[in-house]
């Protein structure tokens, strides 16, 4: 239950806890603070810079009128913040804030209809917060979360580089930052320590080649606030599949494709049993002189041998190769333990199937 809303003036500074001396132990040597600070706020009577509701009036008027359903003049938490606002202190995210200053105004209407009082002034100082929320909130609060669902280490830090240019150049809130993420996949150095960021060759090849769906849905999730991996969880399909969700908007990659090894250098489960040949993205020395299934070829189309497999010739033999569902080998490449991790993404994929595809020799 929200009881007022105020601005934080000023924070107290971390106190020490006193220490008495211990006589066979000594002066102590573990310090520690209390877990607390003292926090000051702007709520005055007058209410100019914050509030407090009205509940002991509220009742009153409650017990006058018993056709009055009290929840109506109560402001919740909304569901959405409830962990948030389940300890004594607990920072709110500009969302929650935003969120839970609507339900108050809306709950202050219904309350000056019962209970006399400066609630227009109220009123006035919420929309005026509510302003001041949106411009600090921006309109791209995910750009970081969404950098990072494409797969860069350091999303946030270089959203946050970005919003650092913007400011420096006079730009507003509202100012569309995805022009600024092309420069910086174009030059890193667009941004300050923009070389420190891994945006290498790899990445600019990857986001050269991001097909324009994937690139929409990467500024559609910017648009919410949301952590890395709940935008990690919405960006790729494999990962709601798994989970049981279907996504009924255009997906980037509606068809599943084919994959064939060229080399034999790591080996994961089939679905068959067997193990498949490497995920590498470069042909053995002695080529394939009979590729049978090619990136990029529908499943349904793969000429495919028993349970599945694709037959090719390699170095004067016969062998089976696994033609697999794109998902299927991003999930499986993903599980395994290697370090550093491999990136490996339908986004990936995409941008390095004209290294996979496989090459006969001349």
């Amino acid at each position: 239950m929200l009881v007022g809303v105020g601005r934080v003036t000023g924070v107290g500074a971390a106190v020490e806890y006193r220490y008495k001396k211990n006589p066979e132990r000594g002066d102590p040597r573990l310090r520690s603070v209390l877990w607390e600070r003292n926090v000051s706020h702007s709520i005055r009577p007058g209410f100019e810079n914050g509030f407090i509701f009205p509940y002991a009036e509220v009742m009153r008027a409650l017990t006058a009128d018993p056709s009055l359903s009290p929840e109506d003049y109560v402001a919740f938490a909304p569901d959405e913040y409830f962990a948030q606002y389940s300890y004594a202190s607990e920072l709110l995210s500009h969302d929650g804030a935003i969120a839970s200053l609507i339900t108050c105004a809306s709950v202050l209407r219904r309350i000056a209809r019962v209970v006399t009082g400066q609630w227009d002034t109220v009123l006035s100082w919420i929309d005026g917060e509510l302003n001041r929320l949106w411009k600090a909130r921006g309109a791209f609060p995910g750009l970081g979360s969404a950098l990072t669902a494409f797969g860069l280490k350091h999303g946030s830090l270089i959203a946050h580089a970005i919003a650092s240019v913007l400011e420096t150049t006079g730009l507003t809130w509202t100012e569309d930052p995805w022009k600024l993420v092309d420069k910086v996949f174009e030059d890193p150095s667009a941004v300050p320590g923009g070389a420190d960021f891994g945006i290498d060759q790899h990445w600019r090849k990857v986001w050269r080649r991001l097909p324009s769906e994937r690139r929409e849905l990467l500024k559609l999730l910017s648009r919410f606030t949301l952590t890395g991996t709940q935008a990690e969880r919405f960006y790729h399909s494999e990962t709601l599949e798994r989970i049981g969700i279907s996504l009924t908007t255009q997906r980037s990659s509606p068809i599943p494709t084919c994959s064939t090894s060229a080399t034999a250098t790591a080996r994961i489960p089939s679905p068959s049993g067997s193990s498949t040949g490497a995920l590498s993205g470069s042909p053995s020395p002695g080529g394939l002189s009979r590729p049978t299934a090619e990136l990029g070829r529908r499943i349904d189309r793969c000429p495919t041998g028993p349970r599945g497999r694709d037959r090719y010739t390699r170095g004067g033999r016969q062998r089976w190769a696994h033609a697999a569902p794109r998902g299927w080998v991003i999930e499986r490449v993903r599980a395994r333990p290697m370090e550093p991790a491999c990136p490996l993404s339908e986004d990936t994929l995409l941008a390095s199937e004209d290294e996979s595809r496989p090459r006969s020799p001349r």
